[in-house]
């Protein structure tokens, strides 16, 4: 199901940078005008609750309330934020559009829309009942784009036009990443995408933004690099740079939060031996650490084997890594100019090699296949020219 959230900003419109705010909660920003912006939440399990978080974080930024509706189409979503709909528009469009005028009917042209409203059809819900031969008779192949619209049919997606010269990747994994491994392959498979996407482009960026969404609040990333990046190897060698610490600090403080969650697990008895472990007659029937046949050590219930709680992360990933968002912001042309190899080369070195080289021609292909620039003779044309530019 698609989520397309609608802001519309009162006063003098929206700014960019409270839009690159945006970017910590989708990659999908469309902005429309000056006064209103479009958000691609599909992607998210909860396009709820990130809606009202990001109309919450406009409004803080802006200063002023924002207005704000969700539909599955652009131009439903528009007239969900103007008409201060509480959900219908998103779980029933029909009958949201059905008590709005016809001049709600953003899609259609409005000589139409006067048609319409000419031959006695006030409001979208009348224009409903119209049978499809009727409208294919009195509008052409407009008639079945009224059709659609009318019932909220007619698609509008978002579209990724925020921020302009910009290439953004996403990558998902399935539940929460608890160890690096799964991480740094997820980053070379983005870096591969990027990567294609800047060579197909024949762009070249300096920064980098990266957003670790968790289970709480994401965290953003970002950093100006020297050099371009405009590879792939040159792209991994960034985002690994830049997310290897922050990866570190989200596992370690997971880990630190889970502590009292393994607490609360062990059994509060004296193990049998210096071994730490904790016999069968020691669990508590009954327990949820019992297997049905009396063994204690039931995996789905957080013990092994021998009756230990066993913590995951995954099953407590509020700081667990759930999806992986990467920017670049700011591309320019890619710089094709040939470098000189022989800059890194010692003097000696270079005349010795320059000369081997001039040798070479010359062997192959004669004494004045190469020489000195004083030798060559110049067009008089040229000689007269650069002496009117002296004088």
């Amino acid at each position: 199901m698609y989520y397309y959230l609608c802001i519309l900003f009162a006063g003098s419109g929206y700014k960019e940078e409270w839009l690159e705010g945006c970017l910590q909660f989708t990659d999908g920003i469309e902005p429309s005008g000056g006064d209103c912006a479009y958000f691609d939440l599909s992607g998210h399990p909860d396009p709820s609750e990130i809606a009202a978080r990001l109309a919450e974080f406009l409004s803080d930024a802006s200063g002023r309330p924002v207005r704000y509706g969700a539909a599955g189409s652009k131009w439903i979503a528009r007239l969900a934020a103007e008409w201060e709909d509480d959900g219908l528009a998103l779980s029933d469009p029909a009958a949201f559009l059905a008590p709005l005028p016809v001049e709600c009917l953003r899609p259609i042209a409005p000589e139409n829309i006067v048609r319409l409203r000419f031959l006695g059809y006030r409001t979208i819900g009348e224009a409903v009942s119209i049978p499809l031969e009727v409208l294919w008779r009195q509008f052409d192949e407009e008639g079945y784009r009224i059709y659609r619209a009318a019932r909220g049919f007619f698609a509008d997606p978002v579209r990724a036009l925020f921020p302009p010269e910009s290439i953004i990747e996403r990558f998902r994994f399935d539940g929460c990443v608890s160890n690096w491994a799964d991480v740094e392959g997820a980053l070379r498979l983005l870096a591969d995408r990027l990567g294609k996407r800047l060579a197909d482009r024949d762009r070249q960026g300096q920064r980098m933004v990266i957003v670790l969404e968790t289970g709480g609040a994401p965290s953003r990333l970002e950093r100006m690099f020297a050099r371009p990046i405009a590879t792939p190897s040159a792209a991994f060698a960034a985002m690994t740079l830049m997310v290897k610490n922050a990866f570190d600090d989200t596992i370690v403080n997971e880990k630190t939060k889970n502590k009292n969650f393994i607490d609360d697990r062990i059994v509060k008895s004296t193990p049998n031996d210096a071994t730490g472990l904790l016999t069968e007659s020691q669990v508590p029937p009954g327990s949820p650490d019992r297997t049905n046949d009396g063994r204690s050590g039931d995996l789905k219930n957080g013990c092994d084997s021998v009756g230990r709680p066993v913590a995951s992360i995954e099953s407590h990933c509020e700081g667990a890594i759930r999806a992986i968002r990467i920017l670049m912001p700011g591309l320019e042309k890619t710089d094709r100019a040939q470098p000189n190899l022989l800059e890194s080369v010692p003097e000696r070195r270079r005349r010795l090699m320059m000369e081997r080289i001039i040798r070479t021609f010359r062997s192959r292909y004669g004494d004045r296949s190469i020489r000195p620039a004083r030798e060559v003779p110049v067009p008089r044309r040229l000689q007269i020219l650069r002496e009117w530019q002296r004088g």
